[in-house]
């Protein structure tokens, strides 16, 4: 497998021979890597050097992605907006659905909880047409991320345990992770300590598993829902 260094060797020599092709397959390898380990930037500057030799979809879905990180919220929109006609044109139906559910990310992280929905139901029904399974269980997840802000946590409860075994299924720890602490958080929020301090006994075992940064903070939170739930039993 090439080194980081050689596939920025590959992707400058490609620019220089306008090989459009094969810096857009580097943009893709490098902008996964990086987004990742949060190098958000590296993949902004990386994809605008590739849209230099034409606009695909997937390099600006990169793009859209680093941009809203980075804070340009309404021209990663644009960006993901441009990226979904092209998938559409294309008939790449698997693409259409990230998209789709990028979309109601960025309608969710900008308080419009409406729009947001509006987006993830079209790819939850894309997601499931074309069996992407791991991708169902994220917009599902997500739906139930937007029912949660919106105080509305049996519809959020709901969501979560539609993903949950989905994500069992096949095998995604950390997306499992990350649906099991949604859901003791709103255990704890709904004064469920038993459920809550069960879900984050799992989240810990996981964060062991996947060596998440987030183990120790895991970890004192779960001995802080115990210490609760003690208090309680008292």
């Amino acid at each position: 497998m090439p080194t980081e260094e050689q596939l920025l060797e590959i992707h400058r020599l490609a620019l220089l021979g306008g090989v459009a092709n094969i810096a857009q397959d580097v943009t893709g390898r490098l902008a996964d890597a990086w987004t990742g380990v949060s190098r958000f930037r590296e993949v902004r500057d990386l994809c605008l050097k590739t849209l230099a030799l034409g606009r695909v979809p997937d390099t600006l879905v990169y793009l859209a992605r680093a941009k809203r990180v980075l804070g340009a919220v309404e021209e990663a929109l644009r960006l993901y907006l441009e990226a979904l006609k092209m998938y559409e044109e294309a008939g790449d139906r698997a693409g259409l659905a990230a998209t789709l559910n990028n979309i109601g990310l960025v309608y969710d992280g900008t308080g419009q909880p409406a729009q947001a929905l509006e987006y993830y139901r079209k790819a939850l029904t894309i997601r499931e047409e074309v069996g992407d399974r791991a991708g169902l269980a994220t917009t599902l997840n997500n739906i139930g991320l937007v029912y949660n802000r919106t105080g509305q946590p049996a519809q959020a409860l709901e969501y979560y345990h539609k993903a949950l075994p989905i994500r069992e299924e096949v095998g995604d720890r950390t997306g499992e992770r990350v649906t099991r602490y949604n859901m003791a958080m709103l255990y704890r929020e709904q004064g469920q300590l038993r459920e809550a301090m069960e879900e984050l006994r799992h989240v810990v075992e996981l964060d062991e598993q996947v060596q998440s940064p987030d183990l120790e903070s895991d970890r004192a939170m779960l001995a802080q829902v115990e210490a609760e739930l003690g208090m309680h039993q008292e």
